[in-house]
């Protein structure tokens, strides 16, 4: 009859290496919704204050063609925020892309060594 002992330690570095690639998708995850989060609170503040440019342009209104020269440069002003948001919502995109992408090549890699291992 043979004596083994059971290992803990070994078990625990298995489980741990199996899992490694999830909690490491897991953390990444989250911080791509930190950071949509974050835009978007941004761009909700852009819209906040716009609106309060709005209604303290109406409030000061002295002659129609100021009103008017106000909302222009209101509507400008928003135009480019909304520019510089969209720029931005793409480079969120692209960094969520190569983290996707290479989060799929780090488990790819680890999936293959593994394989040979075990053949």
């Amino acid at each position: 009859m043979s004596n083994q002992t059971f290992d803990l330690t070994s078990m625990f570095d298995t489980y741990r290496q199996s899992l490694a690639p999830v909690a490491k998708a897991q953390q990444e995850a989250l911080k791509i919704l930190e950071t949509f989060a974050r835009y978007q609170l941004a761009l909700a503040g852009d819209y906040i204050d716009w609106s309060v440019s709005q209604a303290k342009a109406i409030t000061e209104v002295k002659s129609p063609s100021d009103f008017v020269t106000q909302q222009s440069e209101l509507s400008t002003k928003a135009g480019e925020q909304i520019r510089k948001r969209s720029q931005e919502l793409s480079q969120i995109a692209a960094d969520t892309q190569g983290t996707v992408k290479q989060w799929i090549g780090e488990a790819s890699a680890k999936f293959a060594e593994a394989a040979k291992k075990a053949a």
